[in-house]
């Protein structure tokens, strides 16, 4: 009996061959594509070692901020090219923000953001008979770095983001744009002791 526990503990010492492991990729960027009060929606861009071929393929698995799973679905749109050596994916990632865990907000860093996805990459052509290829990526993104940007404007013209404490302030308010009708007296006035004689012409319409 002592034999057999010695042995069994000795098979669980070795450690699994090279061969066997799952080599990693990087994280290199995110790129944030819309933002409203409901979803997220961004670009993750990675470098993989493998990755099955075809410029569309499918991602399922999971991806963590701050050691924090987010509901991406169980499925995800991912495009890939292809290189020696290295596999450029970029993941579609759609996040409902009503649905992210509570936790996340005080597991999260002011100056990065810590990126973790693992799973399997499948081809989009069920019938090419390719088998799925598991993967992994880690990244430490620098909030107020190009690893960190945004495609296009997120608050359009006239309105405001949704109140986010994180994003920068808006200075386009809705109030400036408000017309106010201007009285005929008021346009005629003119400033006392001024040379320029009183406008006398129709009412006008102020942006002001």
């Amino acid at each position: 009996m002592r034999r057999l526990f010695l042995a069994a503990a000795l098979f669980l010492a070795v450690p699994a061959p090279a061969d066997q492991r799952l080599t990693c990729g990087t994280v290199e960027a995110l790129e944030i594509t819309s933002l409203t009060k409901a979803r997220l929606t961004s670009f993750l861009r990675t470098v993989l070692p493998e990755a099955p071929p075809g410029s569309k393929i499918f991602f399922e698995g999971k991806i963590d901020l701050a050691n924090t799973v987010l509901p991406v679905g169980p499925r995800m749109t991912a495009l890939a090219q292809h290189a020696e050596g290295r596999h450029e994916v970029v993941f579609l990632v759609d996040v409902e923000l009503a649905k992210l865990p509570p936790e996340l907000v005080s597991r999260l860093n002011a100056n990065a953001l810590d990126l973790t996805l693992e799973g399997n990459l499948r081809s989009s052509d069920s019938s090419s008979g390719v088998s799925p290829v598991p993967v992994c990526a880690a990244g430490v993104l620098k909030i107020g770095t190009p690893e960190i940007r945004s495609a296009r404007a997120i608050a359009s013209r006239g309105s405001c983001p949704w109140n986010w404490r994180s994003m920068p302030l808006c200075t386009n308010h809705r109030r400036a744009f408000i017309r106010r009708m201007v009285s005929p007296r008021t346009q005629k006035r003119k400033w006392p002791g001024s040379m320029i004689p009183a406008w006398t012409g129709p009412t006008g319409i102020s942006y002001t």
